[in-house]
């Protein structure tokens, strides 16, 4: 949480430029998350991308809403997701800096029962599109990797854990060679 708190006294003082830079950033060492065949680090710190036993689809249930990250006093991210058909999720993320957007993000989230994975999707209005696969590993806990490492998910450099702390908080944790980089917590607005 040192990092976060780092980052949200220094996000202050940036201007729309550096807040841009952190976004890429953010984004390349978001690469990676828990996936249907990823699982948590391990005590040697190597990625696995086992899942967990129940319905993946249930799982991803739980982001479904609308939330809210304090960067720092003037800058946000907020989003809201919704269900999309039987086993998906559309959601969309805006990053605000006083209030006004300077990045805007369309996501959709698929199971995918081939691979037992949720796929995920990310547009941003400027045209950039990456994917990743995610996967629950407890009923509370996914990671989320680079759709490109999902054949050998164990050798990605960068991934990123998510856990729900509780219903209206999920903390999200960037990896960058088994070390965190950043984090961040989700927190629901009703």
């Amino acid at each position: 949480m040192e990092r976060s708190k780092f980052l949200n006294e220094n996000l202050q003082s940036c201007n729309m430029k550096k807040i841009n830079i952190i976004f890429i950033v953010i984004t390349l060492f978001g690469c990676i998350s828990k996936q249907s065949d990823l699982s948590v680090i391990n005590k040697q710190n190597q990625l696995k991308f086992s899942y967990h036993e129940k319905n993946q689809v249930e799982l991803m249930k739980q982001w479904i809403g609308k939330a809210k990250v304090e960067l720092s006093e003037d800058t946000t991210i907020v989003g809201a997701s919704k269900s999309y058909g039987t086993t998906g999720i559309e959601a969309e993320y805006a990053f605000l800096v006083k209030g006004v957007p300077i990045k805007e993000v369309k996501e959709f989230y698929v199971y995918d029962s081939i691979r037992n994975i949720i796929v995920e999707v990310s547009m941003t209005k400027n045209g950039g599109i990456e994917m990743f696969a995610l996967r629950f590993t407890s009923p509370t806990e996914y990671t989320r990797i680079s759709y490109n490492d999902i054949s050998i998910p164990e050798k990605a450099n960068s991934y990123m854990l998510g856990e729900m702390i509780s219903k209206d908080t999920i903390l999200e944790t960037w990896y960058l060679d088994n070390n965190p980089v950043y984090s961040h917590m989700w927190i629901k607005v009703h």
